[in-house]
Order: C-alpha cells, then sequence, then structure tokens
C-alpha cells in the first residue's frame, strides 16, 4: 500500500450532483480544502467530490469518514465548523 494512501484518516465527500452545485458544493470544497490546510491536516484528509449521493432535496451533502457524520443544507462555514470538531478534537 502507498504511503500516502496509509497516512489518510478522515474522508470528506462533498455531493457534486446537480442540484448541489446549483446550492454551492464548489465553495464548499474550496473551504474544506482550504479548512484542512489551515488546521495542518490536509495530508491525513482526503476531500472528494462525488457524484450525486442521492438526497438532492436536502443539498448540498457533505459526508465526514470515519465519524459517518453528514451535513445537509449545508454552507462553507458549517463545514469548516465541522471539520474543526473533527479534526481537532474536543478542546
Amino acid at each position: 500500500m502507498s504511503k500516502k494512501i496509509e497516512r489518510i484518516e478522515h474522508v470528506v465527500m462533498v455531493c457534486h450532483g446537480s442540484d448541489c452545485k446549483r446550492g454551492g458544493a464548489r465553495d464548499i470544497y474550496c473551504a474544506a480544502k482550504q479548512c484542512t490546510r489551515q488546521l495542518g491536516c490536509n495530508k491525513a484528509t482526503q476531500i472528494v467530490r462525488t457524484r450525486c449521493l442521492g438526497f438532492c432535496k436536502h443539498g448540498p451533502i457533505v459526508c465526514h469518514q470515519p465519524s459517518n457524520t453528514w451535513l445537509t443544507d449545508t454552507d462553507p462555514q458549517k463545514v469548516c465548523e465541522m471539520l474543526r470538531e473533527k479534526l481537532e478534537g474536543p478542546a
């Protein structure tokens, strides 16, 4: 297994189905990338653009693994708050 893959601890899936794209998925994806860089967790976190996740009426949709946390009707700020909580841990 690749050393780069072995260090991945978190996966963030950002839906890029048509409804989510219209709702700002691109901005959410960019904010998630920027947030992980600011937290110094970008090498241990994989941000993935997905096809439709099937929850179109609740988009944009973001999912964090391994915590299985799902955000619906989200925006860049809510995603960064979730990432801070998951990547930094309890204060």
